[in-house]
């Protein structure tokens, strides 16, 4: 326990804290079901970047620029 949570409890907060964003090895219906449970969840082709390399989603990620 911490802080009086129950741990399972604490994760699901943490990861609820998270923002994905799915590249193309990732189904669009993963992404709505986790939007759904109320999760931030993006997909890359949402932002024309279906084709994009990994590097320039990873960078787009850690920046979080508009995602």
């Amino acid at each position: 326990m911490l802080h009086g949570w129950p741990e399972r409890n604490y994760t699901l907060h943490l990861i609820k804290q998270m923002r994905f964003l799915a590249d193309m090895g990732i189904s669009k219906a993963t992404v709505d079901w986790l939007q759904e449970r109320g999760f931030e969840a993006d997909h890359v082709r949402d932002y024309g970047m279906s084709r994009a390399l990994d590097t320039e989603i990873i960078c787009k990620a850690r920046k979080g620029a508009s995602f």
